[in-house]
């Protein structure tokens, strides 16, 4: 295993993903590791990973993470010096949040779903990371 113990963080920021694209949970899942692999093998650090990713929403791109492991539940979008983290699985909560999130951007609304994904980091056992977000 390669996650870096003397290296974790309480919370994530745009520059850490810039040092390290993928990050885990420490064995309290109370810290961020950052994983100094290529090719990481999820399984060998407990399956929820922290993963660097690009996003679009319409015409709007941000940079971001990606929460999850074999699928991905959530995600955090920076803008500016600011970090907006969703979880698909609670949705009422998405909504609270997009009227900071559009404040942020100054713009009035817009529409976060469908919000396309992209990573450039690669799993072993796994293709590339890519998808999208919808709301049901």
């Amino acid at each position: 295993m390669a996650r870096l113990d003397d290296k974790c963080k309480s919370d994530l920021g745009r520059k850490d993903f810039e040092q390290y694209p993928v990050w885990v949970w420490d064995d309290e899942e109370r810290h961020h590791c950052p994983i100094d692999e290529v090719v990481p093998d999820l399984s060998d650090y407990g399956g929820t990973a922290f993963v660097k990713a690009r996003f679009a929403a319409g015409c709007l791109e941000f940079d971001g993470y990606l929460v999850g492991g074999s699928a991905f539940f959530a995600f955090a979008l920076f803008v500016g010096e600011r970090k907006f983290l969703f979880n698909i699985n609670v949705p009422d909560m998405i909504e609270e949040d997009m009227s900071e999130l559009c404040q942020a951007l100054g713009v009035v609304s817009f529409s976060l779903f469908p919000l396309h994904f992209e990573s450039d980091v690669y799993f072993k056992n796994g293709g590339r990371i890519a998808g999208e977000f919808a709301l049901k």
